[in-house]
């Protein structure tokens, strides 16, 4: 049985949340986390990035693989706002 897909809000707490536990984490670390699909949690990233409620820094190449990657960190107005989220 399928599990009912999750909305856009439930995806953006899930975020929040699992950054307030680890903070900082990659995207792909998010990903796996959040376990949704990589659209739907870099999407909800950057929008908490545009809101001020996420950090987003970027790096030009992984230690281990030598590719570009975003890591996340959440912002003092992030875990404000968690704290409001239902």
């Amino acid at each position: 049985m399928r599990k009912p897909k999750r909305n856009t809000y439930e995806i953006e707490k899930a975020v929040l949340s699992f950054l307030l536990k680890d903070s900082p984490l990659t995207a792909s670390e998010l990903e796996r986390k959040v376990n949704t699909n990589p659209t739907s949690v870099r999407s909800a990233a950057e929008k908490l990035h545009i809101y001020g409620l996420v950090h987003k820094k970027h790096f030009l190449k992984h230690p281990s693989n030598r590719k570009p990657f975003d890591e996340f960190s959440i912002t003092d107005k992030g875990k404000d706002a968690l704290k409001n989220m239902k």
